[in-house]
């Protein structure tokens, strides 16, 4: 069975979650705060299927609130490649 795994914040990435192997879908925009984007990229190098949408102008809110239609679209992808 395939996992889906949120995350949120600070932690120690590498040692937590890379035996893990599970789909990872992140968001931020081109204004969130670098400790968020310090976070994204190491997911991402942790995770081999791991995706990072980046929203041009938006705070990492602003992926949340104003881009619903689009975070939603990415995420009904992702549950498509993990249930199938």
């Amino acid at each position: 069975m395939n996992s889906v795994v949120c995350l949120n914040g600070n932690m120690p990435v590498q040692d937590t979650f890379a035996p893990l192997a599970a789909e990872l879908h992140g968001a931020m925009g081109t204004h969130t705060h670098p400790g968020f984007q310090a976070t994204a990229d190491e997911l991402v190098s942790v995770f081999p299927c791991a995706s990072l949408d980046v929203y041009d102008g938006a705070d990492h809110f602003q992926t949340h609130t104003t881009y619903v239609a689009r975070r939603a679209a990415a995420l009904r992808s992702l549950w498509a490649r993990v249930t199938t």
